[in-house]
Parts: C-alpha cells; sequence; structure tokens
C-alpha cells in the first residue's frame, strides 16, 4: 500500500471515529454498567456555537456535572453525538449548555443558554438547540436608580424548579451598568420563556453588596424595568 493510500485510510477512520464511535469527539463518561445507552446527537439549530454541556438528574438539588463536550463544540448547522453516562445510573436528567457570543449586527455580543427538564437519555436520541426562532423580542431597558454598580443579571423560567445553581448566564457579560445609567438587555436565555425570575448583583465604589431578586417579570411583554 501506498504511503499516500494509506494516510488517506488512517484519515478516513478517524473521521469514522470521531463522529460515530463512542468516546471519540466527545466525552467519556464513567460507565454505569446496566448495558443502557445513553448517548444523544445534540443538533444546533442556532445561531450560537455551544461549547459547554453540564447535567444533574432531575431528582437532585446538587450538583452539575463536569463540562461533557471537554473542549468540542458545536457550531450553528452541526450535529454531535454526546455519551450523557456520567455513571449514576440515572436515566432522566437537566441538561444545561452554554454558548459563546456572536457579534450581532448592532455589534453588541449576544450570549444564550438552553435548559432541558426531565429529559430521558436512555431513550431519547437527540436535542435540538434553537434561539431568537420564536419572533418574540425579549429586549428590556434596564435603568440603575440605585446607589449601586449593577455587575450582574441572571434569570430563569418562572416556572421551574427553583435551585441555588439553576441561573442562567451573566447577561451583561463584561459590561456593567452604573448607578443613573440605563442600557439594553437582551434576556433571551435560549428557553423560550417570556414570564421569568431575575436575579441582580450590585456593589458600590467601597465594594459594599447588594443583591435584588424579583419573580414573573414578562420580558416580552415589558420594554423597560427599573432598579431602586
Amino acid at each position: 500500500m501506498s504511503s499516500g493510500m494509506r494516510n488517506h485510510l488512517l484519515a478516513a477512520l478517524a473521521a469514522a471515529a470521531f463522529y460515530v464511535v463512542p468516546g471519540v469527539g466527545a466525552a467519556v463518561g464513567q460507565s454505569s454498567n446496566d448495558g443502557l445507552n445513553r448517548w444523544m446527537s445534540v443538533k444546533n439549530l442556532s445561531r450560537y456555537t455551544a461549547t459547554n454541556i453540564y447535567i444533574i438528574p432531575s431528582k437532585r438539588d446538587c450538583c452539575w456535572s463536569r463540562d461533557l463536550l471537554e473542549g468540542q463544540e458545536i457550531r450553528e448547522k452541526q450535529s454531535f453525538f454526546v455519551d450523557f453516562d456520567i455513571g449514576t445510573s440515572e436515566c432522566e436528567f437537566d441538561i444545561r449548555v452554554v454558548s459563546s457570543g456572536f457579534l450581532a449586527p448592532n455589534q453588541e455580543t449576544r450570549f444564550k443558554e438552553w435548559n432541558f427538564d426531565r429529559i430521558n437519555v436512555c431513550r431519547k436520541v437527540g436535542i435540538g438547540l434553537k434561539g431568537d426562532r420564536d419572533g418574540r423580542d425579549r429586549n428590556m431597558t434596564v435603568t440603575n436608580n440605585s446607589r449601586f454598580i449593577v455587575e450582574f443579571i441572571y434569570m430563569r423560567p418562572a416556572k421551574r424548579n427553583r435551585r441555588a445553581d439553576d441561573w442562567s448566564f451573566d447577561l451583561l457579560g463584561n459590561e456593567v451598568i452604573m448607578d443613573k445609567e440605563a442600557i439594553k438587555v437582551d434576556f433571551d436565555d435560549g428557553t423560550g420563556a417570556c414570564v421569568v425570575d431575575l436575579r441582580f448583583l450590585g456593589r458600590t465604589r467601597d465594594s459594599q453588596r447588594k443583591e435584588w431578586k424579583f419573580r414573573g417579570i414578562d420580558v416580552c411583554q415589558r420594554t423597560s424595568f427599573t432598579l431602586n
């Protein structure tokens, strides 16, 4: 066999292993040793790049697993097979997928997070990551009238089971909202929720800390929100 043909064959085998063979191209979970297949296809139907996947058994309050992608990425219009076996012998999980940002036409960096509740990874063959597909505007202008510098904003669907670590990624990214300042914030976290709980974290210039929590805020109907 010529060197070129051998290299071509090795490349083809590597490609097949990456997309088909368990353990290559995705994280290898600890085996539950029950013979159940916990591999699922994750198809990215959004404009974002998925960078991290975490899971937790649906009956537990703590804690999220390690990152199942382990440095891999799922780009727009890509599908990727992921092993959801973390050695717990569980089949039903809550799933959290985190994305990297992209630069929107208005030159703002946008981020998204997807949350799936009670997914049976032993039976379901795949999940889809959607975003900005329902045509609803979830942008609100947040006005800061507090005396604090707002550093973080988190949200979660109002009807979800509330856990201490159940909040979204920071919606402000690298921005802060100074006292008496107003900025537009995108409250689309990828869950499709309109009525959400909000959590704000702020500090004064001398590092005094403050937290605000609000329940049942309709981000599809409201266009502004004032923090006092």
